[in-house]
């Protein structure tokens, strides 16, 4: 069984624990989810984000509707001072402007390479045209 795993353990000492506080962003040492890379573990039987559960422990309930925005724009970094509470509409505007400057599949994600959908998630232009492509040739 894994540290983050074990039931002996509060959820605060497994925190502590798969936490690395060496440098300005505390990262998640445990599991990190694969389609995402947000750092989650195991509370009273249910799977939570980590960032979530520390943010309400240090600093207070998330409203509902709310999302946690990583200020630092690294999905593994657990430190409360790196977290608030936004919007999903300022968390996708926020991440697009701190993102790395490319999208998964290594494209620009520069303003003429981007289109906002309705929900406030950013799309890559370049990925549409492709996958449009695909499919007509099907």
């Amino acid at each position: 069984m894994t540290l983050t795993g074990r039931s002996d353990l509060t959820p605060q000492e497994r925190y502590n624990a798969q936490t690395d506080k060496s440098g300005d962003c505390w990262l998640w040492m445990g599991r990190l989810s694969a389609g995402d890379r947000y750092a989650s573990f195991m509370v009273e039987g249910r799977n939570v984000k980590v960032h979530r559960w520390v943010y309400e422990q240090e600093v207070g309930p998330i409203p509902d509707g709310m999302q946690i925005d990583h200020m630092c724009g690294v999905t593994g970094c657990v430190r409360p001072d790196h977290l608030r509470v936004v919007t999903p509409a300022e968390n996708a505007r926020a991440h697009w402007r701190e993102q790395r400057g490319v999208c998964r599949n290594g494209h620009p994600m520069t303003d003429d390479n981007v289109t906002v959908r309705p929900n406030g998630s950013r799309c890559c232009l370049t990925c549409r045209r492709e996958r449009r492509r695909r499919y007509r040739s099907k």
